[in-house]
């Protein structure tokens, strides 16, 4: 947990698991959410960690059934899938000893995986890589926005 300022505003960031699942689930209308900026808001959109009240509980009905045990083992297949074709590749990549990159396999192992369980296609296809490469180039221009947003004591 760690406090973020922004302007003259005060924020807690919790990054503990346990204490995410407290305030995500049992405990969520203790916990006070701040309305961002209007501008920031149209850029990340309503999701869990913005929205409050009946909006929330909609949300957040609407996703927990994903995330129960029997859905997610109808993962593993394609988890399984993505890992040793990943594997398989380093085993062509040389022969011997091999020193990996692990940042960028994982990355590309992460959008495989995403790919597979919510689009049905791999990451090398060219959606996959499309999705991903418009994606990044999302991210560059949203912190370019908040770059020029001008926010009252922000600074």
């Amino acid at each position: 947990m760690f406090l973020v300022w922004f302007g003259p505003t005060v924020q807690v960031t919790v990054s503990d698991p346990d204490m995410i699942r407290e305030i995500l689930s049992s405990k969520s209308e203790l916990y006070e959410k701040k309305e961002g900026h209007h501008l920031i808001k149209r850029l990340e959109g309503d999701g869990l960690l913005s929205l409050n009240g009946e909006k929330w509980g909609h949300h957040r009905k609407t996703i927990t059934p994903i995330f129960h045990m029997e859905n997610l083992k109808l993962l593993v297949p394609m988890v399984v899938q993505s890992v040793s074709e990943m594997v398989e590749k380093w085993g062509r990549s040389r022969s011997g000893e091999i020193e990996i990159e692990v940042c960028e396999w994982f990355q590309r192992l992460t959008e495989d995986v995403i790919m597979r369980t919510v689009f049905g296609s791999c990451y090398e296809d060219d959606d996959g890589k499309a999705i991903f490469r418009l994606q990044a180039q999302q991210m560059v221009l949203a912190a370019q926005a908040l770059r020029i947003i001008s926010l009252p004591a922000y600074r």
